[in-house]
This record gives structure tokens, C-alpha cells and sequence, in this order.
């Protein structure tokens, strides 16, 4: 089933391949251009293909890694400690570069730095808790459960957990970063008050 799987992940670029190189034979056919605009023409088919299988490749892996993180993951929390703006955006996404407090089953916990892309509407403000799924084999390679309910606090870590007003002046200094939006400070806002 894995290598169906593998094979039908695959199929897009397959077809790509096949589109650009038709495409290539039939304008190649109809202009029936020089020796030297052939070399061109398949040259700029060749770059027409590499570049979109490339990209398409990339993402597979993505997919397939994080599909492998939520089986064989082992399940975890993860606190924000700091977040950092990088400045970049893609498709409505911010990139943060984040510090985590990761505590998993029977291990102590760790700090670790990630780079993520915060889904729209989502926010990383500093003592948020995610669920997170970490590589068995590399604690470093984690996956963060953006949708998911934020869960409760161990309560081996309830010595280290934030105050509120630690947790609020956080949410202030992200607002002013311009980490968050005003609504999202807002919510948040409202959601530790109500904790409390």
C-alpha cells in the first residue's frame, strides 16, 4: 500500500513531464526551426520541466514527512518561549523563528529553536502551548499541531509555567513586534484573562 502510495504522489509530475514534452514536439513540429533554435528549444523544454518536477518533488517530501511525523511521531507538548520575525511570507503565511519548551513522555524536557510558518489566522505568541509530533530518531525534526485545542499543562511544569502577567506582557511585545494582529491580540488577550 506505502509504495502505491509513493508511486500515485508521483503521478503529477509524470504528467507534467509528459504536457511539457508534447507541447515541446508539437511547437517544435509546427515552426520546424534551425539546428541551432532546436538546441534552444529543447534547452528551454528541459529548464520548462526540471524547475516544476523540482518544486513538486520537494513539496511530495514535505508531505510524506509530515505524514510519517503524525504515525510514527512520538506526541508532545511544546511551549512558545520567544518568537522572532523573519520578515518573510508565504501564501499568508508569516515565518517565525521560534524558541520551544518540548516536554514528551518519560523525557526530560528541552529547549528547542524552529523555523515555522504560522498558518493564517494562528498566532505564536510566547507561552502558548501546541501538541507536537517529534521524530522519534531526531529530536530536532518536529511537527506542530497549528488547529489543534491547546493543551493542558503538565503539572510537573506547573513550577516553570509563566505567570499571567509574564504571559501578557509576551502578547503585548508580540502586538508591538507585529507578530499578531490587533484582533488576534485581543482574543488572546481575552483567552488568559479567562483562564484565570
Amino acid at each position: 500500500m506505502s509504495e502505491q502510495t509513493g508511486v500515485g504522489a508521483y503521478m503529477p509530475i509524470a504528467i507534467l513531464v509528459a504536457v511539457v514534452l508534447v507541447l515541446g514536439v508539437v511547437i517544435y513540429l509546427w515552426l520546424r526551426p534551425d539546428p541551432k533554435m532546436a538546441l534552444i528549444w529543447g534547452i528551454a523544454a528541459l529548464v520548462g520541466t526540471a524547475v516544476p518536477a523540482a518544486l513538486m518533488m520537494k513539496w511530495n517530501r514535505q508531505a510524506e514527512f509530515q505524514a510519517s511525523l503524525l504515525r510514527e511521531g512520538v506526541k508532545g507538548t511544546a511551549t512558545v518561549i520567544s518568537v522572532q520575525s523573519t520578515n518573510v511570507r508565504i501564501d499568508r503565511m508569516h515565518q517565525v523563528r521560534m524558541q520551544l519548551r518540548v516536554e514528551l513522555p518519560g523525557q526530560a524536557p528541552y529547549e528547542q529553536e524552529t523555523l515555522q510558518l504560522v498558518p493564517f489566522g494562528q498566532s505564536a505568541a510566547p507561552g502558548r502551548t501546541l501538541f507536537i509530533h517529534v521524530d522519534p530518531h531526531d529530536r530536532n525534526r518536529l511537527l506542530l499541531n497549528w488547529e489543534g485545542p491547546a493543551p493542558e499543562a503538565a503539572p510537573s511544569s506547573a513550577t516553570n509555567a509563566p505567570t499571567l502577567a509574564d504571559r501578557l506582557s509576551a502578547l503585548d511585545q508580540a502586538r508591538q513586534k507585529g507578530l499578531i494582529s490587533e484582533q488576534e491580540y485581543r482574543d488572546q488577550r481575552q483567552r488568559l484573562l479567562a483562564e484565570h
